[in-house]
């Protein structure tokens, strides 16, 4: 095996090094322009100096500039020549006498690029345009001009004139008719009072939409005064009232003898108790209270609205919509049984009874799993609440699942009212309504029945001599 050489052995002493400089060579200088063909390029001669950069920009930046200010002024009169302005008076110039006479019946622009003079500043109420116009007569160059004196106001037309090759000047808003260029506002103002006038009508009848609100413009159909008339026919033309559920009992048919069941339900102390009106409420409706609460737990806020209507706290407090403004009660009025006839068809709401958690068979009705072959100890279980993947990996909102069952407003419509004690404010209705004994009950007429032949004498509740006492 050689020896292994170290390379600190290698290394050459620094004053070796000295003597072994490179020279240096020096550059030759460059040619002269009289100095004849340059045949070869040598590493070691210096570069020709090279033209500045600075003259030929001189020389492109004129036109440059000149190109971009002819696209932009093209740009801005191709604007000015689509503009509805300039549409508008050249229909309007069509539809002229004088521009008829003088120019024929086809009128279009003079030139094929048709070039727009003067200023169209719609922002700050300034327009004065002028263009060349032709027609199968003659030649001639129409101005118009118009201002805007403030912010919200109306543009008004200060000058439309027709200057003809021949140098005639023909003033157009001399004819004796209306200014056609006035807005549809003003024009509506004009055939008020039988102004003739002339102006343009859409082919196409706008359509409503939800910021239409403004003259001569359809009704919104999401607005409240459009829900409230569709809603007209199914509104109670009377208020309703309150009563308290006693319990159930049976009752027999006199003709045939069979039994039927029935609810008790009981009116204490039903008072009308304020008003809700179209003008300030958006709606019409009657705030009717039932029952007795004592003034130390009732807030002072509540207090004062009682107060107001001369009227003892209540127990419970509930609105009752009608339909205009003859269904309103007077204030402090009493409803009694007698409120309701025997035989007329009422709808009752209640909150039913709350039975706590429920299964998904219990609350929805599901038949449930196989009762013996393929399932272990889910026979009562719900199953799938959703896809994998087809359905986004999540349980659908509404999903029917378990949960508390029960507590909530039911309304059962179409209750025949069977018997009617007024002494004692029963109201007997015939079979089963919403709700456990002791409950709050809301009474109103049935809206799938006609509305019952009420006498005049029930159509007013009955007046409260004296304040019903506070008492328990």
């Amino acid at each position: 095996m050689p020896p292994r050489i170290r390379p600190r052995d290698c290394t050459i002493p620094r004053l070796a090094l000295r003597s072994l400089r490179i020279p240096r060579r020096t550059l030759i200088a460059a040619p002269n322009p009289d100095d004849g063909p340059l045949l070869t390029r040598r590493s070691d001669r210096a570069l020709p100096p090279l033209p500045s950069s600075r003259k030929i920009w001189l020389k492109t930046l004129p036109v440059f500039i000149s190109i971009i200010t002819v696209s932009a002024l093209a740009i801005f009169n191709y604007q000015k020549a689509s503009s509805s302005i300039v549409n508008a008076t050249l229909y309007a110039l069509r539809t002229s006498e004088t521009g008829k006479r003088e120019l024929g019946e086809e009128i279009y622009f003079r030139d094929k690029f048709p070039w727009i003079w003067g200023e169209m500043n719609q922002l700050h109420g300034r327009i004065d345009v002028s263009f060349g116009v032709k027609g199968t007569r003659g030649k001639g160059m129409m101005k118009f001009k118009s201002i805007r004196r403030t912010r919200m106001g109306y543009f008004e037309t200060q000058e439309w004139s027709l200057e003809m090759e021949d140098g005639r000047k023909l003033q157009l808003l001399d004819e004796g008719r209306a200014d056609p260029f006035k807005n549809s506002a003003l024009q509506a103002e004009q055939s008020a009072q039988n102004v003739p006038r002339r102006g343009f009508k859409s082919i196409s009848t706008p359509r409503p939409n939800r910021f239409n609100r403004g003259q001569n413009l359809p009704l919104l159909e999401s607005t409240t005064a459009a829900a409230l008339e569709r809603k007209r026919f199914t509104t109670p033309l009377r208020s309703g009232a309150l009563g308290t559920k006693k319990g159930m009992t049976a009752m027999y048919e006199p003709e045939t003898g069979r039994r039927f069941p029935c609810t008790v339900v009981q009116m204490d102390r039903v008072q009308v108790v304020a008003h809700k009106t179209r003008q300030r409420n958006g709606y019409f409706a009657v705030q009717v209270g039932s029952g007795w609460k004592h003034p130390s737990n009732v807030t002072r806020p509540l207090l004062g609205h009682y107060a107001e209507s001369q009227v003892s706290p209540k127990r419970h407090l509930v609105e009752f919509k009608v339909q205009d403004e003859s269904g309103l009660l007077g204030v402090g009025e009493t409803i009694g049984a007698s409120w309701f006839q025997e035989g007329q068809y009422i709808d009752a709401r209640a909150n039913s009874r709350g039975m706590g958690f429920a299964g998904g068979m219990k609350r929805h009705g599901f038949h449930g799993q196989p009762a013996s072959h393929g399932v272990s100890l889910t026979h009562r279980s719900m199953g799938s609440a959703g896809q994998s993947q087809g359905g986004g990996s999540r349980v659908y909102p509404g999903k029917k699942m378990a949960g508390r069952m029960g507590g909530h407003q039911i309304t059962t419509q179409n209750v025949k009212v069977v018997k009617v004690d007024d002494e004692k404010g029963l109201v007997v209705l015939r079979g089963s309504i919403p709700g456990p004994d002791g409950c709050l009950v809301k009474l109103s007429d049935a809206i799938k029945k006609p509305w019952p032949n009420v006498p005049e004498n029930l159509l007013q509740a009955q007046p409260a001599a004296d304040p019903v006492s506070a008492t328990r």
